[in-house]
């Protein structure tokens, strides 16, 4: 994740995962596939990644957001008012310099 975070790569979006953020995320549902795709790729390298056994798919929790990559490339789903990891906190400092980097501009 260390060098994912040096290079701030974008990590691709399926149909359905772009759909249910615009759908449940607030303030989302006029932004573009390549927004989404810039804002979770930011939330995913300020998550807790948990890997689900026996295959190519990691969970990643940011706040109330559950996101799953598959193979590190691509986001195939968002669950949005799911409950928070324990001792939860977002970087805020690390927040500012991947938005920056993905060229985010809403603070959402």
């Amino acid at each position: 994740m260390k060098n994912i975070k040096e290079k701030a790569m974008l990590l691709q979006i399926n149909d359905f995962a772009y759909q249910s953020y615009r759908q449940f995320v607030k303030g989302n549902f006029n932004k573009s596939k390549e927004e989404v795709a810039k804002k979770l790729t930011r939330n995913v390298m300020l998550s807790t990644p948990k890997a689900v056994p026996n295959t190519r798919y990691v969970w990643y929790s940011y706040g109330a957001l559950k996101i799953l990559v598959k193979n590190g490339k691509k986001i195939s789903c968002v669950i949005n008012n799911q409950p928070f990891e324990d001792g939860w906190e977002v970087d805020q400092t690390l927040k500012t310099l991947l938005n920056k980097k993905l060229g985010i501009s809403d603070t959402y």
